[in-house]
């Protein structure tokens, strides 16, 4: 088929889904869908004998690269016809390129009989980026050359130069390999048993020479010829003259202090600014700051409470229950809204049982935790999920067991 090319005709054959055979009536229906898109509402289809059926899809029903038609009956098998569009005419010999076959005549203009006969063959030939095998004489320009080149007797030229060789393989005749036999650049490169030289480069120096003793310098093992005095940076001072006053400016850090060195002068100016006593180089006991009381035993006032109390006393208090109503009043106020309360049931389940309680407000506690602080739940916590007033019974999220009575817990 033809890509967007109207009166063009799709055919299939339809057969019956109960045995297989021809049907030749009824309607029979084609579907098309382009290049996997959404399928057309469909147009029927003309009978042609033997259940062959025909569709002449219009111009724009062939105007895809994949194109599916696909032929319904309400009795039938549905058959489905892939067609792949292609642009040129292939009726027409012009869109095909190709004028003349008959006998396989050869073409004029390049009629030889084959290529590598003296006086026969193709008179130029351009090969770009070719890979290939070639015995005897090349004339003209050569490219970019990549791989092994074989033996080569004679290269010729246009324009003096051969572009690039990646790899000669033999050589037969170097007449002017250049750099090779240069002698003044040999006597400047210097050989490899030149001895390293110090101090500025001279004539006559090789550049082996300082190769070498830069690589003293950076393993160590012969080191500088010649090192120079310690200077201060400035112009015309080495790297080597700043390294040796760096060294004798940090030397007193390493092992061998130097008493009266400058660091140490540094420290001693310090130590005689302040007037702290140091035994074996720790701070002796401070037993008195000017202007701070000195604070001795348990001499602080109890934080809201009469004068003379003392904090040891508050804590013993809190550890057996006994506190003053002030200082009780102190505490429930730090812990305004838990309930200190306990089990008031003998018959306590994992998920029920009465508290100890004054308030008569169903719900009152709902949405609440209840936290276990003695018994075998001691700091298990549970959600309260009703409460009933007149009977003091919470109902709470199930326990890992149930509470004992008297067991005591807080609800936050």
């Amino acid at each position: 088929m033809r890509k967007n090319v109207a009166s063009q005709v799709i055919a299939a054959e339809v057969v019956a889904t109960a045995d297989g055979t021809a049907l030749t009536s009824g309607a029979v229906t084609v579907y098309t869908t382009i290049d996997g898109g959404v399928q057309d509402a469909g147009v029927a289809a003309t009978h042609e004998g033997n259940g062959c059926y025909t569709y002449a899809p219009t111009q724009a029903l062939t105007n895809g690269d994949h194109i599916a038609y696909t032929f319904t009956h309400a009795s039938g098998v549905p058959v489905t016809v892939n067609v792949y569009p292609v642009s040129f005419d292939y009726t027409a010999a012009a869109d095909l390129g190709v004028t003349s076959l008959v006998g396989h005549t050869p073409q004029t203009g390049d009629n030889f009989a084959r290529i590598g006969v003296n006086g026969a063959g193709l008179s130029n030939i351009d090969l770009p980026n070719q890979t290939m095998d070639i015995t005897g004489d090349v004339s003209g320009s050569v490219g970019s050359v990549t791989g092994a080149v074989g033996s080569v007797t004679a290269i010729n030229t246009t324009g003096g130069a051969v572009d690039t060789v990646t790899t000669v393989i033999t050589t037969t005749t170097n007449t002017d390999m250049r750099g090779t036999d240069n002698g003044a650049l040999a006597s400047v490169l210097g050989a490899l048993n030149d001895a390293a030289v110090g101090g500025d480069p001279t004539a006559t120096d090789t550049i082996m020479q300082y190769v070498k003793q830069l690589v003293n310098v950076l393993v160590g093992t012969a080191g500088v010829v010649t090192y120079p005095a310690a200077a201060a940076p400035a112009n015309a001072v080495s790297l080597s003259e700043i390294i040796r006053a760096i060294y004798d400016d940090s030397n007193e850090l390493q092992g061998d202090w130097v008493d009266a060195g400058r660091l140490d002068a540094i420290l001693d100016a310090r130590m005689a600014e302040v007037s702290i006593n140091t035994t074996g180089g720790a701070v002796d006991t401070v037993t008195t700051l000017t202007g701070h009381t000195a604070q001795t035993g348990d001499s602080y006032a109890r934080l809201g409470a009469p004068a003379g109390a003392s904090v040891s006393a508050d804590v013993a208090d809190v550890k057996t229950g006994t506190l003053t109503a002030a200082a009780k009043a102190i505490l429930d106020a730090t812990t305004l809204g838990v309930v200190n309360t306990t089990v008031n049931d003998a018959s306590a389940t994992t998920t029920a049982f009465i508290i100890t309680s004054t308030e008569a407000t169903d719900s009152h506690f709902n949405g609440r935790v209840i936290i276990f602080t003695a018994g075998a739940l001691i700091n298990q916590a549970t959600d309260i999920t009703a409460y009933a007033g007149a009977t003091k019974t919470v109902t709470v999220t199930a326990l890992t067991s149930a509470p004992a009575n008297g067991d005591s817990f807080v609800i936050v």
